[in-house]
């Protein structure tokens, strides 16, 4: 029996939707304006609670909530993530970045031998016998410009690192929370 607010299957028999807790099509029960069931004081859904299904289903959201807000950040961007009604286009922006991120990793650690490599061409020539004032003078200018450019092309080689690591923790992160959900699921259904 489908349910006419979410959408989801739920077994026959049952008065209020598994999933929303809202009330189901053949059930014989009084329902609120937004089709949630009303219960009198001394129904009940499930044990002791009163009040309509709608109620009941804000505050399992709320429990939900309460429990991400007690995980690690990065843990709880996953979570948020795999509940996310686009999940597949997350995860491929994802996979990108992180491919992104491999070439920009590589092209700074090229960046950096290259700069290593005109200083020490620009050191070896300001060396050598340089009749012209001139010619000494543009060496040691291209020398303090490579070490600028080393200094900032080691920064962000740093800091593409630190992105590399957080978004390939967070894609093992929703992989992980993939498979929790999915083995919750079996069970569920089991």
């Amino acid at each position: 029996m489908n349910c006419n607010v979410c959408g989801a299957v739920n077994p026959a028999g049952r008065a209020v939707c598994e999933n929303c807790g809202a009330a189901l099509p053949s059930a014989d029960v009084r329902t609120d304006p937004n089709g949630y069931p009303i219960f009198d004081e001394g129904e009940s859904l499930a044990g002791s609670r009163k009040g309509t299904a709608k109620n009941i289903a804000v505050g399992s959201q709320a429990a939900i909530e309460k429990d991400l807000k007690g995980l690690r950040p990065l843990t709880r961007t996953a979570y948020q993530i795999v509940r996310a009604d686009n999940t597949p286009w997350i995860k491929l922006g994802l996979y990108v970045s992180f491919v992104v991120l491999c070439f920009a990793i590589i092209a700074t650690i090229m960046g950096i031998f290259d700069t290593m490599k005109t200083m020490v061409q620009a050191q070896l020539n300001s060396g050598s016998d340089i009749s012209t004032g001139l010619r000494d003078i543009i060496y040691k200018a291209q020398a303090g410009d490579s070490l600028d450019a080393l200094i900032w092309l080691s920064v962000l080689l740093v800091v593409l690192i630190f992105v590399y690591v957080l978004v390939g923790r967070l894609i093992l992160r929703i992989q992980k929370v993939r498979r929790k959900k999915k083995r919750k699921e079996q069970r569920d259904m089991i």
